[in-house]
């Protein structure tokens, strides 16, 4: 049996990437990369008013709250009077409440566990993003049956990926290393979840 690079194993038991100051930078600049393809942070056909004070937004794997949930405090210059609630399995890259938005609240949540009573029926609109890199022995169902649980009826579910079977490395010159990138494709894609 071959075994099986670091990356890949740590993708199999949760959240694979570390934790700190350049996973952090990497998240942000991933944000803004995924707002400039997808041209905003709320699907425009998602109806939302920005004076309603009983709007409320769930983040599922916010991270930091402001990375890579600076889609939360990118968010809230749009909707300054909804409630924003980040949750995460670790709260390891949380700020100080001091940084964060007064509508901003973050918590710790593992969405892929039975989430609390008090969480049901919460919100109006459930976002996450890359979570097929944490669903576990490809079965989407229990994060799934979550994050119907946390909306209200009528409530929408943002969930953004990429298309792993699509992927491909491009750069900038013939000679810029890609070994990197093409590794993450590569153990993603090992995984079976993504063909």
């Amino acid at each position: 049996m071959t075994e099986m690079p670091e990356h890949t194993s740590k993708i199999r038991k949760g959240y694979a990437l570390d934790r700190g100051y350049a996973p952090a930078a990497r998240l942000n600049l991933q944000h803004q990369c995924f707002k400039e393809l997808l041209g905003y942070n709320l699907h425009p056909k998602i109806p939302v008013d920005p004076n309603d004070e009983n709007l409320s937004i769930a983040d599922i794997g916010t991270g930091t709250g402001l990375s890579p949930s600076i889609w939360l405090t990118d968010l809230h210059k749009a909707l300054p009077l909804a409630r924003l609630d980040g949750y995460d399995s670790s709260e390891d890259q949380f700020p100080p409440k001091a940084w964060l938005p007064s509508n901003v609240s973050l918590r710790r949540l593992d969405a892929l566990k039975l989430i609390p009573e008090e969480l049901y029926a919460k919100y109006d609109i459930v976002h996450l993003r890359l979570f097929v890199y944490v669903i576990r022995d490809a079965n989407p169902m229990p994060l799934l049956n979550n994050l119907k649980r946390m909306l209200k009826p009528g409530g929408y579910l943002q969930w953004v990926e990429h298309d792993i079977p699509s992927a491909f490395i491009d750069a900038p010159t013939p000679d810029a290393k890609r070994s990197a990138n093409e590794a993450v494709i590569r153990s993603i894609t090992t995984l079976g979840n993504h063909e």
